[in-house]
């Protein structure tokens, strides 16, 4: 069993939702990321509409130019995530810049 620690992130593709360890396995999840949403700690937020993501383990953030943020997870693959410009102000506010 995988403990909530454990999870980078949740994701879709191609209508299928994927729980990413910290190790970068991959496992199908069989909820929706909306159901996930309404039921993960409050450590998971949502940074886009395809993308949940466990902020305990943001390794850094950078802002680009473009105004997004890419987050770099600690795992042990090297790991990005692009956020979109919609939820900006939610990560802002879990953020210390």
């Amino acid at each position: 069993m995988i403990q909530f620690s454990e999870i980078v992130d949740f994701s879709t593709t191609n209508n299928y939702v994927f729980l990413t360890d910290i190790n970068g396995k991959d496992y199908l999840v069989e909820l929706s990321l909306s159901a996930l949403e309404e039921k993960l700690p409050d450590e998971f937020i949502r940074v886009h509409k395809s993308t949940i993501i466990n902020s305990k383990l943001i390794n850094e953030v950078k802002k680009l130019d473009n105004g997004r943020y890419d987050l770099l997870m600690k795992c042990e693959k090297e790991r990005v995530i692009s956020c979109s410009k919609n939820y900006n102000e939610k990560i802002k506010s879990i953020i210390d810049f």
